[in-house]
């Protein structure tokens, strides 16, 4: 299942980054985020290739997911691999930054990787759309406003 959601910000793009790229700010405006361990640190210059541990709350349990850093140019570009024993998403935030607006372009896919994951993928397809437009109003009213 591919996705792909465009909004346009009142809020710089590095405002917007910095809301994307911290774990700690995306607790703010991801529901359902826990927490964020990195496993490994960065090799050079790039985060590119850093690893983690997102652990996520999904109804009543919380899912660990493992993630790699894919793609990273500040303030432009964050992507990432997150996956478990049953799934593997790929997200990719691209952000075009206009005077003091930004227009941020999400797009993703996601993969059942056994039975049960496939199931789950084509079942709750729709809940991940919603949860993504959810979330980027959260995004977009915190870089706004300061307040999700």
């Amino acid at each position: 299942m591919h996705f792909q959601h465009t909004l346009v910000t009142g809020a710089t793009a590095e405002r917007v980054f910095a809301l994307v790229e911290d774990p700690r700010q995306r607790r703010r405006w991801q529901a359902g985020l826990e927490e964020t361990r990195y496993t490994s640190a960065p090799q050079g210059d790039s985060p590119v290739g850093t690893r983690f541990i997102a652990r996520i709350r999904e109804g009543g349990r919380v899912q660990e997911y493992a993630g790699t850093l894919t793609e990273f140019e500040r303030p432009r570009v964050l992507a990432m691999s997150l996956g478990n024993a049953h799934l593997s998403m790929h997200l990719r935030y691209a952000l075009e930054p206009a005077d003091s607006n930004t227009r941020l372009h999400v797009s993703g896919a996601l993969r059942g990787t056994t039975l049960l994951g496939r199931l789950a993928r084509f079942a709750f397809g729709w809940l991940t759309r919603r949860i993504l437009r959810r979330q980027l109003a959260q995004l977009k009213a915190l870089a706004e406003t300061g307040t999700p």
